[in-house]
């Protein structure tokens, strides 16, 4: 068809203590709205989101729940070139002759899908191959009816529900409180930053929110300036070093000063050299530089164990200066790690870049260099 057409919604959806009211049968009456003859939307997730004013997770979350308890179909699109598509989706009513989505795709085969599988909901099911259904089975809906089965477990659904909803609303909080006070928010993509906020733990939410004043102070009193997004402050946890500092300092009774907070430092940053200069010096074992290589492979940076570290680090630094990656100095230095068993080569993936080194070779075995103390 042409246009969007009037949306029906199953009695038992609307009844299913099961489903969230505010955004589950919102996404349940819009599939049926933009969906083609044969009862198939292939409406993609951020282009819902945008409609009902949502994030993009909050449409997936509605998707899954709705799938889950068989109230809608959902079948993965593949193009030609294996390429995936949009996925197609169909709200599950009482009909005996729908067809399958008339698609110039084709549609992946399910890989949890097996033989002799019985239906996934206690209703019709639609004309088509085991191949281009779902294959999955609702919790608790096979064999019975949908809405006694709710009825069965409705004190246990209320109370998950309204366990949901207040986890929707403190994730709205803490974003609400974060958004302002994160530095590269206009640029985030706001989608990305809601669903790290949205994978914490609600203490971990607020650990985060208030961790980002300390954290930015922290930078500021090191002189850097923000390079990371709200997204990856949030996934990779950077608020706990820098609070675990300040709680350090607090205990101590010292004041904050420049090089006394344990902050992280990106990989491949002159201090991030200093501090692999000196680790191996002091006689670090392979295994934790490695270990250190492989988390700059993630791009996760160095953290000193100790503010005496720290400054010891940033104080080489300052000696250090730009070297070709792909020179003969490069190349001897590389080969000093590896004696002590760490290749730090693997982390140029064959580019040449500068890299930050001392201005003279590696001290011969036994020999002091107090440039790499």
């Amino acid at each position: 068809m042409s246009g969007p057409r009037y949306s029906v919604i199953p009695a038992g959806a609307i009844c299913d203590p099961r489903l969230d009211g505010r955004y589950d049968l919102k996404v349940l009456g819009l599939l049926g709205t933009h969906s083609d003859n044969s009862g198939w939307c292939y409406r993609s997730q951020a282009t819902m989101a945008e409609q009902l004013g949502c994030g993009r997770a909050t449409v997936q979350r509605a998707l899954d729940r709705l799938e889950e308890f068989g109230w809608i179909e959902r079948l993965a699109q593949l193009r030609d070139d294996g390429a995936t598509s949009v996925n197609a989706y169909r709200v599950v009513l009482d009909v005996e002759d729908a067809d399958p989505p008339a698609s110039p795709v084709r549609r992946a085969r399910p890989p949890y899908e097996r033989a002799g599988a019985r239906p996934f909901h206690g209703r019709a099911g639609i004309r088509t191959s085991p191949e281009k259904t779902n294959g999955r089975e609702s919790a608790g809906a096979v064999g019975q009816d949908r809405q006694g089965a709710g009825r069965e477990d409705e004190g246990d659904a209320e109370a998950r529900r309204e366990a949901a909803q207040a986890d929707e609303r403190d994730v709205e909080a803490r974003l609400a409180a974060f958004r302002p006070i994160w530095p590269t928010t206009p640029t985030d993509d706001a989608m990305s930053v809601e669903a790290a906020m949205r994978a914490l733990d609600p203490e971990s939410r607020a650990e985060a929110v208030a961790g980002a004043p300390v954290f930015l102070a922290a930078l500021k009193a090191d002189r850097r300036k923000i390079t990371i997004s709200g997204e990856t402050f949030l996934r990779r946890r950077r608020w706990e070093p820098a609070v675990e500092a300040a709680k350090a300092q607090a205990a101590g009774g010292g004041a904050a000063r420049p090089g006394a907070t344990a902050a992280v430092f990106d990989p491949l940053t002159k201090i991030w050299w200093a501090g692999q200069l000196m680790r191996a010096k002091a006689g670090v074992t392979g295994f934790e530089l490695r270990k250190t290589i492989t988390l700059a492979q993630s791009r996760v940076g160095w953290r000193p164990a100790n503010p005496e570290a720290r400054e010891a680090a940033e104080t080489l630094a300052d000696t250090l200066r730009p070297t070709p990656s792909d020179g003969e100095r490069a190349g001897r230095w590389f080969a000093w790690f590896r004696e002590r068993g760490a290749d730090f080569g693997v982390l140029l993936s064959g580019k040449a870049i500068f890299v930050f080194l001392p201005d003279h070779d590696p001290p011969d075995e036994g020999e002091d260099d107090e440039m790499v103390a």
